[in-house]
């Protein structure tokens, strides 16, 4: 599966209120929490301020993407979807809504999602990617690639769009173009796991044994999920025989 993104909106510009009193101060400490990372410590004080105030679209907004990033896809979707109630034209919340989605394996309500928020805002690369990668899991190579391609238009340096298209020429038996763009996509994130597992499969399939041993060896330092970490460790079995 390739990387999803949630969106995180610096501003208040998409939002039509800002919060007051303990509501505020509560949406502040948990979007302080976000920033850094931690969205566990922050679902509680965004669960609080939507408890007072239940039209604060932001901490809805903020509390959706905890949700989403800690294993609360059902969670999430209420409450992007109670943000879309609020604001219909909220292209962020339909983005994330779209990931949520996604994450359920509900990949047709997901792309609609996506699809919905690029007609809001139609230069957001990162939900150009996101579409791509739904197409890809359905396995429509050819839409997927042309999302993958809208996204670099708009963000030359999206990493994942890079990995997108290295995953499709993967699927397409094309190791060869799949190296090029998985290797701008490590010199541009090289934390990203998802790159060196592609790129170790790249090499793999092109038979370059010490690229591809480098490759994955490096995908196994970056804490990857479980299943994926199995095949990383069977291609490195495979690579010793």
């Amino acid at each position: 599966m390739l990387a999803l993104l949630l969106v995180f909106v610096a501003g208040c510009s998409l939002f039509n209120r800002r919060p007051t009193g303990d509501a505020g101060a509560l949406l502040a400490e948990g979007e302080a929490k976000i920033k850094a990372g931690d969205f566990a410590g922050a679902t509680p004080l965004l669960e609080q301020a939507v408890q007072i105030d239940p039209a604060l679209v932001r901490a809805r907004f903020l509390l959706g993407n905890a949700y989403a990033q800690t294993g609360r896809p059902d969670e999430a979707i209420a409450q992007f979807r109670e943000v879309l109630r609020l604001e219909p034209q909220n292209a962020p919340a339909h983005t994330n809504l779209g990931v949520a989605l996604y994450q359920k394996g509900q990949l047709d309500a997901a792309i609609a999602s996506f699809q919905q928020a690029l007609q809001l805002d139609p230069e957001d690369a990162e939900t150009h990617y996101l579409l791509g990668a739904a197409y890809v899991q359905q396995r429509k190579f050819d839409e997927g690639m042309a999302e993958f391609d809208a996204a670099l238009e708009r963000n030359p340096e999206l990493a994942e769009a890079y990995v997108g298209q290295g995953s499709v020429y993967l699927e397409q038996e094309r190791p060869g173009e799949a190296v090029s763009v998985l290797e701008r996509a490590v010199q541009l994130k090289p934390g990203l796991p998802e790159a060196w597992f592609a790129l170790g499969n790249a090499y793999f399939r092109m038979g370059d044994r010490t690229k591809a041993k480098a490759a994955l060896e490096r995908f196994l330092t970056l804490n990857p999920p479980p299943d994926r970490a199995a095949q990383a460790q069977e291609l490195l079995r495979q690579l010793q025989e």
